[in-house]
């Protein structure tokens, strides 16, 4: 994600009505580094790019990709909807969208496919703290609720947990 100034372009909401999701999209410009993206739902925040170079996929059901040599597992494959958005968009924000996501915290990649267009995102679970100095001012930021999707664990394996595995590996 490339360093600069970049000027506040659009905000959408988009939601998943199967599940009732919704999450609020912050869209972000810089003439030498393209769009950049704040994502916010329940208080967890993700900063997306477009991506050029694809992951590769490793099956025809698509549970698992390959990006820069790394693997991330299909966590979401759903339709998304725009509620509403306002403000200049590089895409028909309106549009349908198929969207598959893979994760490897506290990465995720997403792919979207609208009647216009095809594109792969890649973005970067960020701290409350990380999020306060994307902005020269500080600003409230909501309540974190439950588990973001791509949200590192801060749980640490015990002694006797770490013993389980072993003994099932082992066997």
């Amino acid at each position: 994600m490339e360093k600069g100034t970049y000027i506040f372009t659009g905000i959408a909401v988009k939601h998943i009505p199967a599940y009732k999701i919704h999450w609020t999209e912050y869209l972000f410009f810089n003439p030498l580094h393209g769009y950049l993206s704040l994502s916010e739902n329940s208080g967890h925040w993700m900063l997306i790019e477009v991506i050029k170079d694809y992951p590769r996929e490793l099956s025809d059901i698509e549970t698992s990709v390959v990006f820069r040599k790394e693997l991330y597992h299909l966590i979401n494959r759903d339709h998304v909807q725009t509620k509403y958005a306002v403000g200049e968009f590089p895409s028909q924000v309106h549009s349908p969208i198929k969207a598959d996501e893979f994760i490897r915290p506290p990465m995720m990649l997403a792919r979207e496919k609208q009647a216009d267009c095809h594109e792969w995102y890649l973005g970067k679970y960020l701290q409350p703290d990380e999020v306060q100095k994307l902005f020269k001012e500080n600003i409230s930021l909501p309540q974190r609720i439950g588990i973001g999707s791509a949200q590192p664990s801060t749980e640490k394996l015990g002694r006797q947990q770490l013993r389980v595995i072993w003994a099932i590996l082992v066997s």
